[in-house]
């Protein structure tokens, strides 16, 4: 651990640290709930978007998202010579894995007193959650994201039944048809948030599990994990690849479909629609090492090499319709390398100067808070983009046109 002066900053660096550590969890904060909004209205049919590339969109909030669960991966690896304030960085972001950071310094519900150790338990130590615990936190702020917008889903599709229910004619209200949409589409941000819990439930459930392994003892948590890690992350995803390979281009294009899952294949070819398990695998099978691996340097080495082999994988395969994905794609794929690359200088078998610890430490730090801070910019520009068509929408839409809203990708 670095305990030594040098690891230690002054008053003035530690007060920048702080402006940019609760700028950086801002401004990621912002994009991601800006991001939930365009995947949202990206399918709304009052609204044309002309420029893909500053448009809402259904791909950017996996791949934003996909970034900061990595970034924030730090704080559970094996590092113990990690510099305190980088863990304050990266610890910051735990809401990434829908846990909540506990900063009231109660002595009494800290498990850990002398000694910090490294990985989830540290993490766990310095967030304020009972290591033990950290699979419920986690289950807990999954369930209670995911059930308000499956609830939000559930009234808008009785209201729109007992709407049509009441109109004696064929053709439905207005109303009928956006209440319809709102649900559907509001199931579509259900599987968002699947894909986002996928890291943080198969960290947090294969770490239970280790923990009760190693330990020879069976509690509740052992059920828990079970259930987050075989039904949640795989049983989940089998079914979303069963029903998106059974299904033609033409089905997968109408908007039924395609708000609901489009999430998961829209970017991709029909040939390559299947390429989302690779990621969603990706997500789950770091998760599960961060969780069961402890050992230095073999841990973070596998788990860059995950990153590696992925962004072969996109080479090889090339399964994407549109450029711009590519391009972002292979950005952030190589941020992620060089955060893992960085990570190796805090490694306890390293013999770097606590100095220059440091150093690195800065580095990861302003690489990262630029990128947030750009993709941040990029999205108050999208939303400038939504805020100009929106005023152009035409409120006076053809009916004929919203007839046809289960047969095309938009409605």
């Amino acid at each position: 651990m670095p305990t030594d002066a040098a690891s230690l900053l002054s008053k003035t660096s530690a007060s920048f640290h702080d402006f940019v550590r609760y700028s950086s969890v801002a401004f990621a904060g912002i994009s991601v709930m800006l991001l939930l909004f365009f995947h949202y209205v990206s399918l709304d049919g009052a609204l044309f978007w002309t420029n893909p590339l500053w448009s809402p969109n259904t791909w950017e909030f996996l791949l934003y998202v996909g970034y900061l669960q990595q970034m924030a991966s730090l704080s559970q690896l094996t590092l113990l010579k990690t510099p305190y304030f980088l863990w304050d960085y990266t610890d910051s972001f735990a809401w990434t894995n829908f846990l909540l950071q506990d900063s009231t310094p109660d002595s009494t519900s800290r498990r850990l007193e002398t000694i910090v150790l490294g990985g989830v338990v540290s993490f766990a130590d310095r967030i304020g959650i009972f290591e033990s615990k950290i699979l419920y936190h986690a289950v807990t702020g999954f369930a209670i994201v995911f059930f308000v917008l499956l609830a939000i889903f559930l009234i808008g599709a009785i209201l729109a039944k007992r709407q049509a229910e009441k109109q004696s004619s064929g053709e439905f209200s207005t109303s009928v048809h956006r209440l319809r949409s709102t649900s559907i589409r509001t199931l579509g941000l259900c599987v968002l948030i699947w894909y986002f819990s996928l890291f943080p439930l198969s960290l947090y459930a294969s770490f239970e599990i280790s923990m009760e392994v190693t330990a020879s003892a069976v509690s509740n948590a052992l059920s828990l994990a079970l259930i987050a890690l075989v039904v949640v992350c795989f049983g989940i995803l089998a079914y979303s690849g069963r029903v998106i390979m059974h299904k033609s281009m033409a089905e997968l294009q109408q908007f039924e479909n395609m708000a609901t899952w489009g999430s998961l294949y829209a970017e991709y070819t029909y040939r390559s629609r299947m390429f989302f398990i690779i990621g969603a695998v990706v997500q789950i099978t770091t998760g599960i090492l961060i969780g069961t691996m402890d050992a230095d340097p073999m841990q973070l080495i596998v788990v860059m090499g995950i990153q590696v082999l992925y962004l072969v994988a996109v080479f090889i395969l090339s399964p994407f319709a549109e450029n711009v994905v590519l391009y972002f794609t292979y950005a952030l794929g190589i941020v992620k390398i060089v955060n893992f690359g960085l990570a190796f200088s805090f490694l306890n078998s390293n013999t770097m100067s606590a100095t220059d610890r440091n150093k690195v430490a800065d580095a990861f730090i302003g690489i990262n808070s630029i990128v947030i801070l750009v993709w941040f910019v990029r999205q108050l520009v999208v939303f400038s983009t939504y805020i100009r068509v929106w005023m152009q929408r035409d409120d006076k839409e053809d009916p004929h046109r919203r007839n046809e809203e289960s047969t095309t990708k938009y409605e």
